[in-house]
């Protein structure tokens, strides 16, 4: 499965996943997350600031002067989903091991963290 979304101005094609917790099914749930989060996604995804501020919080020191090109550190690869939670998973030029992901719940960012945090 994937989507296809414009993040940050620029169109994505992502896979799509699902935490799978019970009998290997997708429940109604996840469905109606993901649904409502592409929906949104224009308006959830359209400015970077959040994701460049914790950029140049976490490693400032190897950015140098700002961010203008945010592609240049990250790049969104996939969208997982979980029971009211949707994480986009990203690509990290300073992490490739753990990348980032960006948490939404409710259709609200609740926070960026490495993805191996949301598990």
């Amino acid at each position: 499965m994937s989507e296809k979304l414009n993040i940050w101005g620029r169109e994505f094609k992502l896979d799509v996943n699902y935490e799978i917790v019970d009998e290997d099914k997708i429940t109604d749930k996840q469905k109606l997350t993901r649904t409502n989060f592409c929906e949104k996604s224009k308006e959830l995804l359209s400015n970077p600031n959040e994701i460049i501020q914790y950029c140049l919080k976490k490693d400032g020191n190897q950015i140098e002067g700002n961010i203008e090109n945010i592609f240049k550190y990250v790049i969104p690869q996939e969208l997982f989903i979980g029971e009211g939670r949707v994480s986009l998973m990203c690509n990290y030029r300073f992490d490739q091991e753990h990348g980032l992901a960006l948490v939404f719940e409710n259709n609200k960012l609740v926070k960026i963290c490495p993805q191996d945090e949301i598990f």
